[in-house]
């Protein structure tokens, strides 16, 4: 298998976070959707499996979401607390 560069690790690390804040931000909206909730509950769920497919590539560090970015979307949301960190 060929190594991976530094700059390629950056742009997954990048990737990484944007997928597991978009997870956060759908999974968010979904609780407060009515009846798009199912179809909200997909998107972060496709959102968490593109990161951990990422994750795969040999990012083991550990990736934060961006959620200093949306402080009002996912404030008071106690189910998203377990998902901050990955």
């Amino acid at each position: 298998m060929t190594e991976i560069g530094p700059e390629t690790m950056r742009l997954l690390l990048e990737f990484q976070r944007n997928e597991i804040t978009e997870h956060n931000i759908y999974l968010s909206l979904a609780g407060r959707a009515g009846k798009n909730r199912e179809v909200l509950e997909r998107i972060a769920m496709d959102g968490l499996r593109h990161y951990s497919i990422l994750k795969g590539y040999g990012s083991s560090q550990d990736c934060w979401t961006r959620q200093e970015e949306y402080p009002l979307l996912l404030h008071d949301c106690e189910d998203l607390r377990c998902y901050i960190r990955h």
